[in-house]
């Protein structure tokens, strides 16, 4: 139930750090824009699903997902969240601060 309450909660938090990137980009190209931040951070090379993947199979479907998926990484699973779960939720944070 956590989970699936994080996932959601992570899509709400993604809207509202595409709105506060002050970006015109739709939800999808924002999304990737976070993601692309994040993979900077966590230095990870190749695809953007490839980092996804790390996540879980559902979060390599789009970018919206991946960001969801790290969301509740991070809220269910602390410090032992992946790598690249906690670069996205360090993303999001800079742009909520």
């Amino acid at each position: 139930m956590q989970a699936v309450a994080s996932h959601e909660i992570g899509h709400a938090l993604t809207d509202k750090v595409i709105a506060k990137m002050g970006s015109r980009l739709g939800k999808q190209d924002g999304a990737e824009a976070i993601l692309k931040e994040a993979q900077k951070q966590a230095g990870h090379k190749g695809k953007l699903a490839d980092m996804a993947g790390k996540i879980s199979g559902y979060a390599k479907t789009n970018p919206r997902e991946a960001i969801a998926e790290a969301f509740a990484d991070v809220y269910c699973n602390g410090k032992k969240a992946h790598k690249e779960s906690q670069a996205i939720v360090n993303v999001m944070n800079k742009y909520l601060k």
